[in-house]
């Protein structure tokens, strides 16, 4: 996983991340051109990058030669430079609340299918509760019509 501060929009995106990881992975002195067929790109653009990573303390030229310079706190300082510990965390949020959200909607469509009727054209019937409270206001409705209501409550 790449670090943040070569998140897409930082100014480091994740091209230079790759760049950046090559040329710390190599771990000697190497020129642009042995990056670039490391990292199966274009000179130029390896130039850019390097340069850019130079520029934020990631990377040292020394005569035709880069290294890779900074540390990992270095990489965490960009990050908060560059505002991309923010935008990390705000996806990471935003993330979570659609999951969440996802979660609820698979919940629900569960409760209505649980409660919805099968595919064979029966009736719908209601849950237990509700069929028992429906049966009892109808045996007192026919206790109050035959005036027996009043007698037995």
């Amino acid at each position: 996983m790449m670090h943040p501060a070569f998140r897409n929009g930082s100014g480091l995106d994740k091209s230079r991340g790759q760049t950046c990881l090559i040329l710390r992975n190599l771990g000697r002195p190497v020129t642009a051109q042995e990056v670039a067929e490391a990292v199966d790109g274009k000179r130029r653009t390896v130039d850019r990058h390097l340069t850019v990573l130079e520029k934020h303390g990631l990377a040292v030229k020394t005569g035709v030669r880069w290294e890779a310079d900074g540390d990992s706190r270095r990489l965490d300082e960009l990050a908060i430079e560059l505002g991309t510990i923010d935008r990390a965390i705000q996806q990471a949020e935003q993330n979570e609340r659609n999951r969440e959200g996802f979660r609820t909607a698979l919940g629900l469509a569960g409760a209505r299918q649980a409660v919805a009727p099968d595919d064979d054209d029966s009736e719908f019937e209601p849950p237990v509760e509700e069929h028992e409270r429906q049966q009892r206001e109808d045996e007192q409705e026919m206790l109050r019509q035959a005036g027996l209501l009043n007698h037995i409550g």
